[in-house]
């Protein structure tokens, strides 16, 4: 297939032309960073390296043509590091081990070829050599398409067919992006001083030179631009974002690029002041940027893969240059090894992991714990590999990914190496400020992720004590997440609002920033696990949430509000996408025969008003091989609102939420009254509920206020939190409590401490 347009000669030192005086400022203590000359760019090349005798002699006789093709001979001809994976492991395993990827991965750089890419909304229109690289949107899925992430296909195509096809295509579109440069129009933020996606873009650029390194239409003016390029934010990123440590994940992607330039261009003589730095900054960012549970501090799914793979890429491409020093340090080392256990940690028994914040329901993480697996030797990152990539896994998150999967996927599902399932089910990550009650890690389990953290940037949400719920198979209620583009109205209008959240809202309007939480207590005692949370977003009033998980079985939600000094409006929101319909009572339930979830209320709860509504959401996705188009955004996402006011007695909410397979079973929840010393506890104080579900009777305590001994109907006890259970007889079958001496059931003693004390 001829090229997309024939190539033209290497641009000299001197630009013609007024457009390319502007780019000219861009300079600084390294040198130039865009409009770098041919003697500028040779000049920043150690020339008396082996194998450069030919580019040396032809760069100073100022043939500059001729030295890049030497260049470009030398380039095919060098023996190592070559990039962060071997191309021919990488090439034969896919094939032998993942056959469905290629095809896969092929088609999408088959998109690339005929000019067909586009970053969420936005659409490239074709021009000339390759596409309009300045038609901008004013938006920002116009940055991100210039991000490059559809790139990357092209050069593994390459690897998998050898067709000259993508190589040529490769070249059309760095060396027409260059030529593009004066006519972007937000250069400085688009294109030059955005660090994380300037970053990404030069490791993409940077993966297809090196991967396609041998290819004959690497052409010397594809050397001469792509070098410059290169050479050009290195120093940029050195100069100017490498200063001091910062805590925005953008600085991860520039330690990546200098480690992947300076680790895989050791020609160039800054290089080793580039791996330095690449290796002093991902050391800091490890330290400071994850918790000890491994938890990124954005608290968001979504960025936390993007932190493992930057810091990874860093790691990775460092390592292959013989430098190991950012993982020596054992402690680091074991930070960043929790980092690739988290998504793991937090995963629903499906193997997806939530929309936390601005994240998606997705398995992307799948891809990065093979790549754990192979960093630190991890057997419990290749369970989780072999237990929920399935046998045409493909790493999904706003898009397809396969480029992320490299030769450690196939290494990771190789039964020789040894796999070791996770020692826990439910697991509290304080530091992170997630609770996990799970009962078992396949997709009929139970999982509930319920959120208390406190998130940096700006990606944490409005919904602070809000829980996502997976259960019998299916997403029962679910975070809003995000669409494609930040740039598309829902994005602001809905996700990044406390209504699209599973908490309650007060006064009509989204919590209050900081988007801060407390943990109350966790006890993790087997059949049961006793949360409780807290939150003053919606200050002078305070929300406390206690769950009770009854493991296999069910939730129990206790909400009080307290604190308000004028009556206001408050709403219990939940989230389904099964779908919702009124029952008979207080209660909700998802429709059909399918796996659904039933929201049961005390039949005597008052509700100024139970509504059901329609919003927005992302819900989980895979990859299908007959290539159907991807529905993970959903607009049609049913909740439901149960109202009250909150006036001078504060106010309070109570729901078991029941995960069903099939038909929702007969439940009903009726409040208790508590007494102390034979006197009625008002319900903002405490409240006990009996669940009555099939043949047992589960009777709740949850104590908002001070501890002390209550009683409710023939039960008696000094706990914050106490738990039942009796069968149809009334025996009691089992029973458990949080903070308490004594349990007591007609008037004999069932317990006298708690079995587990649990973290806190």
């Amino acid at each position: 297939m001829a090229s997309l347009c024939p190539p033209r000669p290497a641009r000299g030192g001197n630009f013609p032309g007024d457009t390319w005086k502007a780019l000219e400022k861009w300079r600084g203590p390294s040198g130039s960073y865009v409009v770098i000359s041919d003697g500028e760019l040779f000049s920043a090349i150690d020339l008396d390296r082996p194998g450069l005798e030919k580019v040396k002699a032809l760069a100073r006789a100022k043939d500059f043509n001729e030295a890049y093709r030497a260049w470009g001979a030398y380039w095919a001809s060098r023996k190592g590091p070559v990039w962060i994976f071997d191309p021919a492991a990488y090439a034969g395993s896919m094939k032998t081990s993942v056959p469905w990827i290629v095809p896969v991965i092929n088609r999408q750089a088959d998109d690339v070829v005929a000019r067909e890419l586009g970053n969420g909304p936005y659409v490239a229109r074709p021009k000339g050599r390759f596409i309009d690289w300045s038609a901008d949107n004013g938006k920002s899925e116009f940055i991100g398409m210039q991000y490059f992430f559809w790139l990357p296909p092209l050069a593994r195509a390459s690897l998998f067919t050898r067709d000259e096809k993508y190589a040529r295509a490769f070249s059309d579109i760095i060396c027409s992006w260059y030529d593009a440069l004066p006519d972007i129009e937000r250069f400085d933020d688009v294109v030059w001083n955005q660090q994380l996606g300037a970053s990404l873009r030069c490791v993409f650029f940077l993966e297809g030179y090196s991967l396609l390194r041998s290819s004959p239409s690497l052409t010397p003016e594809l050397h001469s631009k792509i070098l410059k390029i290169l050479l050009g934010h290195a120093r940029y990123v050195r100069d100017v974002h490498m200063k001091e440590y910062t805590d925005w994940n953008g600085q991860n992607s520039g330690c990546a690029m200098l480690a992947c330039t300076g680790s895989f261009l050791p020609e160039f003589q800054e290089a080793s002041e580039w791996r330095a730095k690449a290796s002093s900054m991902a050391k800091l960012h490890i330290a400071r940027n994850f918790h000890e549970d491994g938890g990124q501090k954005e608290l968001c799914t979504q960025y936390h893969i993007t932190g493992l793979r930057d810091l990874g890429w860093a790691v990775r491409a460092l390592r292959a240059a013989g430098d190991d020093s950012v993982l020596s340090d054992p402690k680091l080392k074991a930070r960043f090894q929790e980092a690739f256990r988290w998504p793991l940690k937090i995963a629903f028994g499906s193997g997806f992991t939530p929309a936390l914040n601005s994240g998606v329901v997705d398995k992307e993480w799948i891809a990065y714990a093979a790549i754990g697996a192979k960093l630190f030797d991890d057997p419990i990152l290749r369970w989780a590999v072999r237990s929920y990539a399935g046998k045409t896994y493909i790493p999904l998150q706003k898009g397809l990914n396969a480029w992320e999967l490299d030769e450690s996927f196939p290494e990771a599902l190789d039964r020789k190496h040894k796999e070791q399932p996770p020692d826990f089910m439910s697991i509290l990550l304080e530091g992170s400020g997630f609770a996990v009650m799970r009962d078992g890690w396949n997709a009929d389990s139970l999982c509930m992720v319920l959120d208390f953290g406190k998130p940096w940037g700006g990606h944490g949400y409005p919904g602070k004590l809000s829980f996502t719920l997976w259960g019998r198979g299916a997403l029962l209620a679910a975070h809003p997440g995000s669409p494609s583009s930040y740039s598309l109205p829902v994005y602001s209008e809905w996700c990044s609002q406390t209504i699209s959240h599973n908490t309650v809202l007060v006064g009509g309007g989204s919590q209050a920033r900081p988007y801060d939480a407390d943990l109350g207590y966790w006890r993790d005692l087997g059949e049961i696990v006793f949360l409780s949370a807290s939150t003053n977003t919606y200050a002078p009033v305070k929300h406390t949430r206690t769950v009770a998980f009854v493991a296999g079985e069910y939730f129990i939600i206790f909400d009080r509000l307290k604190g308000n000094e004028k009556p206001t409006k408050a709403e219990w929101l939940i989230h389904c996408p099964q779908g919702l319909r009124k029952s008979a009572g207080n209660s909700t339930q998802s429709p059909g025969q399918g796996p659904g979830l039933q929201i049961v209320s005390p039949h005597a709860e008052k509700y100024d008003q139970v509504e059901l509504r329609k919003g927005h959401g992302t819900v989980p996705v895979e990859w299908s091989p007959d290539w159907k188009p991807l529905d993970a955004w959903r607009d049609d996402i049913d909740f439901a609102s149960y109202r009250k006011e909150i006036g001078a007695d504060d106010q309070t909410y109570v729901f078991a939420l029941i995960p069903c397979k099939k038909q929702a079973p007969d439940a009903s929840l009726v409040s208790i009254p508590v007494l102390e010393k034979g006197q009625a506890v008002p319900e903002t104080d405490a409240r006990a509920m009996e669940l009555h579900i099939g043949k047992i009777t589960d009777t709740h305590l949850c104590v908002f206020g001070e501890r002390r001994v209550l009683s409710f109907r023939d039960i008696e006890t000094d706990a914050r939190q106490a738990w039942v259970r009796r069968d149809k007889t009334g025996r009691v079958l089992l029973s458990e409590m949080v903070d308490g001496t004594f349990l007591s059931v007609n008037g004999r003693r069932v317990l006298t401490s708690q079995k587990s004390a649990g973290p806190r």
